[in-house]
Order: C-alpha cells, then sequence, then structure tokens
C-alpha cells in the first residue's frame, strides 16, 4: 500500500501517509524498518533520490535501520550513474554511521565499475 502511496503522491503527501500508517494503522503491530525500507525502495526506483535521502534523513532515527536500508539507498544513488555520490553516500554515511557493507553492497559498487569500465 505504501509503495502504491509513493508511486502516485507527492513526497509531502506519502511522507505524511507514512506516518499515519506508523501511528494510526499500525499501532503496536510493529510497524518498522521494513516499511521504512519499502517507502524508501519506491522513492528510489522512481530516481527521486534527493526526497529519498530526505525522508532517510527526517526519520531514520525512529527505526532500527540496518545494512538493507543502506544498500537501497546506494543502490538508488548508483542507478543516477553518479559514482561520486555513490562513493560519498558508502564512506559518509553508511560505513561512517557503523554499517559493515555486505554481499549486496559490494556488488552494487561492482556492477557500476563494470558500467563506468565499460562506458
Amino acid at each position: 500500500m505504501l509503495a502504491k502511496i509513493a508511486k502516485f503522491q507527492s513526497y509531502e503527501d506519502t511522507l505524511e501517509a507514512f506516518k499515519r500508517m506508523k501511528t494510526e494503522v499500525f499501532t503496536g503491530m510493529g510497524f518498522g524498518t521494513d516499511g521504512f525500507n519499502v517507502m524508501l525502495r519506491t522513492f528510489c526506483s522512481k530516481r527521486e533520490m534527493k526526497e529519498a535521502k530526505s525522508i532517510f534523513q527526517e526519520i531514520y532515527s525512529q527505526f532500527l535501520t540496518n545494512t538493507k536500508t543502506m544498500d537501497i539507498l546506494l543502490l538508488g544513488f548508483k542507478e543516477l550513474n553518479n559514482v561520486t555520490v555513490m562513493e560519498i553516500f558508502l564512506h559518509h554515511e553508511m560505513i561512517q554511521r557503523g554499517f559493515k557493507p555486505n554481499d549486496m553492497t559490494y556488488n552494487i559498487r561492482i556492477e557500476d565499475e563494470e558500467l563506468s569500465f565499460h562506458c
């Protein structure tokens, strides 16, 4: 449901819907990191990384973000074909926050390096 809202609504409407779902719809039902990741993934798939990063910065502290959360954002930056931004996010957001890169993290980076090499 959240993915559909994010796909068709504005950034502000999506953030408001997310907050309502967390506080009104899924109260006491463990609405957390998975829902947060869905919302981030939706913005990333729409290549709206400014919005995805804004959401992340605004409410990440309310969730037990994990390496999957960070990989979603890293993949979003990769899809923009901006190696510099991707590397800055990896080192200044992910690693400095204490997240350890995993196989997915390295695969995202390898795919990006392969694309850069062939271009």
